[in-house]
């Protein structure tokens, strides 16, 4: 296994670090003593082309490895963790839903100008009795007869989500219960949902389209069968439970 980078890792490393170091660093005390953000340096992290790292060129990015993106954040990180943090929120928690799980239309909808660092997507996660303990979230996402979507909850420390570059947020739901069998093992777990939420939706909206959800949910979607998986969905050797078992 070759541990070195390649030439086009040590350019990233090399042209985020300057940018860290002379745009950066100069700011980073008087933003984190008056508490606050700065969308401009974050527009030009953007015009770097650091927020696309990971994303396909098609939809604007400059499509590279993981470790590309890793070695932006950690230079980044080096001069000033709170822009680090912008950018791996922004990335992790914003575009890699999108990018992974999203639809076509969700893509190309949101991800050119999130990989532009013209708009951030916040994450919904938190909640005033949960917090990395997602399994804990009561915020429900509940499918009405008519097809649509009510979400009726609250989340708290949104991340990325009081800035005025936010353009929407990916909100962790919970939509039903599944029965999901490890080894010798049955296990009943929430079965969750994520919706995409624009950051002016009305907050007493009454109704989602199935369109404002991402393709997957929380847990993996190949252990087992139920609310919110295909019916087809088995690890190899798994044996399928039905929510209803």
């Amino acid at each position: 296994m070759d541990f070195n980078l390649s030439d086009a890792q040590k350019d990233i490393r090399d042209t985020v670090r300057k940018f860290a170091e002379t745009r950066i660093k100069p700011r980073a005390h008087e933003l984190d003593e008056k508490e606050e953000f700065s969308a401009e340096l974050t527009k030009e992290m953007g015009e770097l082309g650091i927020f696309g790292i990971i994303v396909p060129e098609e939809f604007g990015g400059q499509g590279l490895d993981y470790l590309s993106y890793v070695i932006a954040v950690e230079e980044l990180a080096r001069v000033d963790g709170s822009h680090a943090a912008t950018v791996a929120a922004g990335v992790s928690l914003g575009i890699a839903p999108l990018l992974y799980f999203g639809s076509d239309a969700q893509k190309k909808k949101y991800l050119p100008r999130l990989a532009a660092g013209e708009g951030l997507f916040a994450f919904g996660l938190t909640e005033p009795g949960a917090g990395s303990d997602s399994r804990g979230s009561k915020t429900k996402s509940v499918q009405n007869p008519a097809g649509s979507w009510t979400i009726n909850g609250s989340k708290i420390f949104i991340t990325n989500g009081s800035c005025e570059l936010t353009e929407g947020i990916i909100v962790q739901t919970v939509s039903g219960r599944i029965r999901l069998r490890i080894g010798t093992q049955t296990v009943d777990l929430s079965a969750g949902r994520a919706v995409v939420l624009e950051r002016d939706v009305p907050h007493d909206v009454e109704a989602l389209e199935e369109s404002a959800f991402l393709l997957t949910i929380s847990w993996p979607k190949d252990y087992a069968t139920g609310p919110g998986f295909p019916a087809e969905a088995n690890v190899e050797g798994l044996p399928k439970i039905n929510s209803d078992e």
